[in-house]
């Protein structure tokens, strides 16, 4: 009786050690092997299997809201890219549109106005592009000034800028003087033809840059 009674008292040990073991185990999520009493116990009094040395990690939290952070800027910088696109890069091209018109009807007023509008938008257009190189760096994304899309589109871009800058801005000058002079309305033509070229390439060229920006192949 003795006997049977010992053995009942250290298996009754023996399972309290292991349910302990096993609840500890399961709540922490670094509990092993539950068939072992054995292994069980030496994960909790013994070494900890954990590379932590026993201590759980919390999420650094300083990660996630900088990474909401830059987020968060680069969704700015995209809105203000997009804006300054439409209000500033859309009149850079439809002015000189406008300017033809005028030509045609003889308002040398007219395009000598919208001649100083070009350039002074032209020049403003630099902005979207300093939006563009803030967007690339906040951005987490692997896009680089190197990136194929992004290169292509800030030359076409450039030769974009350098023709308006350097024969369609000229070209309107030009025209508007020769319709305010009457002796030389006739050399208003050559002029016509200047514009309408380039302000046709100028325009294809930030299509391009519109549908690179967009499609982002690559």
């Amino acid at each position: 009786m003795p006997g049977v009674l010992s053995l009942v008292l250290v298996t009754m040990g023996v399972s309290e050690r292991f349910i302990l073991c096993h609840v500890v185990g399961h709540a922490h999520g670094w509990y092993g092997s539950v068939g072992i009493p054995g292994r069980g116990i030496r994960a909790v009094h013994g070494a900890d299997p954990r590379p932590s040395g026993g201590v759980d990690r919390a999420p650094d939290p300083i990660t996630r809201p900088g990474r909401d952070r830059v987020t968060g800027m680069e969704t700015v910088l995209a809105a203000l890219h997009v804006v300054a696109a439409v209000f500033i890069v859309g009149p850079m091209a439809i002015l000189p549109m406008i300017a033809m018109r005028a030509i045609r009807a003889g308002q040398g007023g007219m395009v000598d106005v919208l001649a100083r509008s070009t350039f002074v938008f032209t020049l403003l257009s630099l902005v979207v592009v300093v939006f563009g190189f803030g967007i690339l760096g906040v951005t987490d994304h692997d896009t680089t000034v190197t990136t194929p899309w992004v290169l292509i589109s800030i030359i076409l871009y450039a030769v974009a800028l350098a023709l308006n800058l350097i024969a369609v801005v000229p070209a309107l000058r030009s025209a508007a003087e020769h319709i305010q002079d009457p002796a030389t309305q006739e050399l208003q033509r050559p002029d016509y033809r200047r514009i309408a070229i380039g302000s046709g390439v100028v325009s294809l060229l930030l299509v391009v840059v519109i549908v690179l920006m967009s499609w982002k192949p690559g």
